[in-house]
């Protein structure tokens, strides 16, 4: 089994096997132009199985070099995300024994037009790699943009930097590469067959719920009856009360009446 990473210079310049040993020795394979990256990951051999990559940064860079304007540094962001997401795809189709890590493009500082695209940027990577659906083959942030600090160039990292972005690079891939590839697919019938249960279950729960909430809406409409019944007798006992009463008004008198009520009711 051979490890291998494929990287520009803020990898070669900081990856030192000896200054690693916590984790495995890799091989190195520089590169910055992405027709070099295609030959190298066209001619990788049987028994390179674990592959790092880090480098996508150097070719959407060397791509906008001649653009001017928003519209071709979009254009051009778009057509190298689709040559690199080529070049990977066949490579992970072609060896699916082998995992490939990718790892997220760092900043490029000396560059207004990538920084300002630079969310769209990291926006594209999680993208293509999700868009690949290919099990042996992941990306990851190699290091956090606050960590990410520059020399005068405004390109290469600082050593601390450095150091950080080798530490995350490693300990990202092999975790990656120490645990299992699950397929999906030998579990989806399983799965499948399992949501079928639940939906039936949820069915039948539906459906008693349904009687449950009819049988309450039948008693209160029967319970509205009775009250309704209840209340029109009521009214008629109080209406038959009435109707035994007469009441006079507007009759005048020129006698006072007593003082006394009992008197007065008289």
């Amino acid at each position: 089994m051979n490890r291998v990473i494929i990287g520009s210079s803020n990898v070669y310049r900081f990856y030192k096997s000896e200054l690693y040993k916590d984790y495995n020795a890799y091989t190195m394979a520089r590169c910055t132009d992405i027709k070099s990256f295609d030959a190298i990951m066209t001619n990788l051999e049987p028994n390179d199985t674990e592959v790092v990559i880090s480098v996508l940064e150097n070719f959407l860079d060397k791509a906008g070099r001649n653009e001017t304007t928003e519209e071709g540094w979009c254009t051009m962001l778009g057509e190298t995300f689709l040559e690199f997401n080529r070049i990977v795809k066949s490579a992970a189709i072609v060896k699916p024994d082998a995992k490939f890590m990718i790892i997220e493009p760092i900043k490029r500082p000396s560059l207004d037009w990538y920084q300002r695209m630079y969310e769209d940027i990291l926006t594209t990577f999680a993208e293509s790699i999700q868009s690949m659906r290919l099990l042996n083959l992941t990306g990851a942030e190699g290091i956090p943009e606050g960590c990410q600090q520059f020399e005068q160039d405004q390109v290469h990292l600082t050593g601390d930097s450095g150091q950080i972005f080798m530490e995350g690079i490693l300990a990202k891939s092999e975790a990656f590469f120490k645990a299992p590839i699950i397929d999906l697919d030998d579990i989806r019938e399983t799965f499948e067959e399992e949501i079928m249960e639940e939906e039936i279950q949820e069915v039948d729960l539906a459906s008693r719920v349904g009687k449950l909430e009819a049988q309450i809406r039948s008693r209160q409409h029967n319970d509205n009856l009775v009250f309704a019944r209840l209340r029109e007798e009521s009214d008629s006992a109080a209406n038959k009360l009435k109707e035994d009463r007469v009441i006079i008004t507007g009759i005048t008198s020129k006698t006072f009446p007593p003082a006394e009520p009992e008197q007065r009711k008289v």
